[in-house]
């Protein structure tokens, strides 16, 4: 039953973080859109993968496709990596720091 109650509390925290980045990373592109001088600086980065449920790397995958600014283009066979387009990328590392946040998010939703 206490398995359940944390499964569910995790579930929620995850719903309530994803939703709080989709809602920042549309203000940002909504600034940059509406700014004088549009300032892309549009780039592919290849990020590690250390997610072992298929499922959470399908989530992995779909969640950077749902964020704007950012696309999945292409998951390696050995599932190691993923190849994101990103429409800034000014900083690579923070841009790498966040996407692995949003994995360990998803890591402790399948545990």
């Amino acid at each position: 039953m206490i398995r359940i109650i944390i499964k569910i509390a995790r579930i929620i925290e995850f719903v309530f973080f994803y939703i709080a980045k989709v809602l920042q990373a549309n203000v940002e592109l909504a600034w940059h859109i509406i700014a004088p001088r549009l300032k892309m600086t549009p780039g592919i980065i290849k990020i590690p993968v250390h997610l072992s449920h298929n499922q959470a790397i399908l989530l992995l995958v779909n969640l950077i496709s749902m964020t704007p600014g950012t696309l999945s283009m292409d998951l390696t066979e050995d599932k190691q990596y993923i190849y994101v387009h990103c429409l800034f990328l000014a900083d690579q590392e923070k841009t790498i720091r966040e996407i692995k946040h949003l994995e360990s998010k998803i890591s402790k939703l399948f545990n």
